[in-house]
């Protein structure tokens, strides 16, 4: 109930999905607590210019008459559980009540300098942005691992386990103006790669958000700087929306390390995690429109592969 599986047991044997036969429709269970499951077979979902690959998987058969035993790991509360007791700082996850509480803190180029001068080596920009909360550099590696694992579990989760996260798991972002932290719904931070999640995503940044925020995609190509534009740029295969008009999200950066790092990721299924997004609409000589959404990345581990090897 949640989580997809990529394993199953079959006979009292684990069997991965490339063993997976006819013959055994209807004899499969979880591999952790014995509920019975069924095999998903891969198929294609068109993506404006790109065809999208959803990949095979086992999912629970009934989630209310056989759901998973209590104590089954492919609960998605259990997956939170288990991140949580190996966090390594209540700054970065928390626990009020029955509720689990990750913080959105921003990791950019500022918050190592912020940490290294005792001050922010811009206030101007520290004014102009009252909502930024940097993690301290000594946690940046604890909490973007804790992230990671946070954005790949929502990743693999089927649509009641989507429910159960956001229920179960809150976000927040805190506000440097009113002292506190604030609620980021799961639908404002985490985007699906197809249409209506990317329009809805272009219009809610057109509000002027100042939070990090998630896109899963197809990783078209990566630009290298150019004299009338001076960064990198990672470009997500658009999404097209109607006729004649796409949405297309592109995260810049400056970092010719960073670039030769994630040059690999060409063509393949990503996740990025950004911030500093803004969204602006434009047309070309064909009278196409372009819905884009910028946004900034400064890290390897700000770009997930999400593809199964």
């Amino acid at each position: 109930m949640g989580v997809k599986m990529y394993q199953a047991m079959y006979e009292n044997c684990i069997i991965n999905l490339n063993q997976y036969e006819e013959k055994m429709q209807g004899k499969t269970c979880c591999r952790y607590c014995g509920a019975p499951i069924s095999y998903v077979k891969e198929h294609i979902r068109d993506i404006g210019e790109y065809r999208v690959l959803i990949p095979a998987h086992f999912r629970i058969k009934s989630s209310k008459t056989n759901p998973h035993k209590e104590h089954c790991s492919y609960l998605t509360i259990n997956e939170i559980k288990e991140i949580y007791a190996n966090r390594s700082d209540d700054e970065l996850m928390t626990k009020s009540g029955g509720s689990y509480i990750l913080r959105l803190h921003l990791l950019t180029v500022d918050s190592v300098k912020q940490e290294k001068n005792g001050q922010s080596s811009n206030p101007e920009r520290r004014q102009k942005s009252p909502t930024l909360k940097y993690a301290k550099a000594g946690n940046k590696s604890a909490y973007i691992t804790t992230l990671k694992k946070i954005l790949m579990l929502r990743n693999k989760l089927d649509s009641e386990g989507i429910n159960e996260i956001k229920e179960s798991l809150k976000l927040q972002c805190y506000n440097n103006v009113e002292k506190k932290y604030y609620n980021v719904p799961w639908d404002k931070f985490f985007f699906e790669y197809d249409k209506n999640s990317y329009l809805k995503a272009y219009e809610y940044i057109l509000t002027k958000i100042a939070h990090p925020i998630t896109f899963c995609g197809h990783l078209k190509s990566i630009d290298e700087p150019r004299e009338n534009f001076k960064s990198y740029a990672f470009r997500i295969s658009p999404v097209k929306v109607e006729n004649n008009k796409y949405v297309c999200v592109t995260a810049t950066f400056d970092s010719v390390e960073l670039y030769e790092e994630l040059k690999i990721y060409k063509g393949r299924n990503i996740l990025i995690f950004g911030f500093n997004a803004n969204s602006k609409v434009s047309k070309n000589k064909s009278n196409i429109e372009f819905l884009n959404i910028n946004i900034r990345i400064y890290g390897k581990n700000q770009v997930l592969l999400i593809e199964r090897e």
